[in-house]
């Protein structure tokens, strides 16, 4: 009843027009936005289709002998049609199964889309999930604002943005992508020995592909980026991908004047702000001054839950 077949680059069109359709779709999973690094992951993406007529798509890549959905993508997960139904849900998944054995693969990795970025309700798949043999393997926390139902500034953060008032610094939107790497890389090098896991080059062409869902936001004083952030938009929630300020910028709450700006700007058009995920390697498993941070905006849990299944 149920055919799975890897996707192949002759069905793009197809697949972008399902994943702009469906219930839980999202730009991350557009093929112009997934095929950026596609010479780093091999490709094994499946179309999943009922009676013919396509009922989900799984965007996802080849591991040595397992599958995950995706490596290279902060989620990934099972994207259905708006009609799919509970049923449908649950025999798409026991297909996955089933087309996993039969392709000798061990295992199959779901990285689940947070329920916050879905259009509709979709937690039929967790059902799904934990009837046909998958685990939850790994549970990441981010924290979100609910922007109709906010809960207040933490008193610091009020004071921190009153701080700010006493620098001359402009905040807007801005195309120089250039000009803001350099400072991204450095704060990201000096505060978790790490760079940017995109290019510049390749931000700026994915931006270029994806001017409504990509845009960056800047504190300057005078021609000097202090403060910035790269937001990822998907259709109800507003993702900060990169953020970072100066020493000075953080000290002076400029970082936090940033935050608050862009709060108020999408808190008519998005249901939520997600400030992204806190974790390290500490007990708890939570770097913990970094989330009491984001806290601090009215921001609370959400997770992101990797779901696996072992084939052997």
């Amino acid at each position: 009843m149920y055919v799975i077949n890897k996707y192949s680059e002759d069905q793009k069109a197809r697949w972008n027009e399902f994943n702009r359709l469906a219930k839980n779709g999202n730009f991350l999973f557009d093929r112009d936005y997934m095929d950026y690094h596609k010479d780093r992951f091999e490709d094994h993406s499946l179309m999943v289709y009922k009676k013919d007529k396509l009922i989900c798509i799984i965007p996802a890549c080849k591991v040595q002998n397992s599958i995950i959905s995706h490596a290279g993508l902060t989620f990934g997960g099972v994207i259905i049609s708006k009609k799919a139904t509970a049923v449908d849900v649950i025999d798409i998944v026991k297909s996955i199964n089933r087309y996993c054995n039969i392709s000798g693969f061990d295992s199959f990795e779901l990285k689940l889309l947070p329920y916050i970025y879905s259009k509709f309700p979709m937690q039929e798949i967790l059902y799904a999930l934990n009837i046909s043999g998958w685990y939850l393997r790994d549970s990441k926390l981010s924290v979100a604002i609910n922007l109709d139902a906010s809960l207040p500034l933490r008193s610091t953060k009020k004071q921190n943005i009153k701080k700010s008032k006493e620098i001359d610094f402009e905040i807007h939107e801005s195309d120089d992508y250039d000009s803001f790497w350099p400072v991204l890389n450095s704060v990201l090098e000096s505060r978790h020995s790490a760079n940017a896991v995109h290019s510049v080059e390749e931000i700026k062409d994915l931006a270029s592909k994806f001017k409504n869902q990509i845009k960056l936001y800047v504190a300057k004083i005078g021609n000097e980026i202090v403060s910035g952030t790269i937001l990822y938009i998907s259709d109800n929630v507003v993702h900060t991908q990169y953020l970072c300020a100066t020493p000075f910028a953080r000290e002076n709450g400029i970082l936090d004047a940033l935050i608050q700006y862009l709060i108020k700007i999408y808190s008519s058009t998005a249901g939520y702000f997600d400030f992204g995920t806190s974790n390290d390697d500490s007990e708890n498993g939570l770097n913990e001054g970094l989330i009491f941070q984001k806290e601090g905006f009215g921001a609370r849990g959400i997770v992101y839950d990797t779901y696996s299944i072992s084939l052997k």
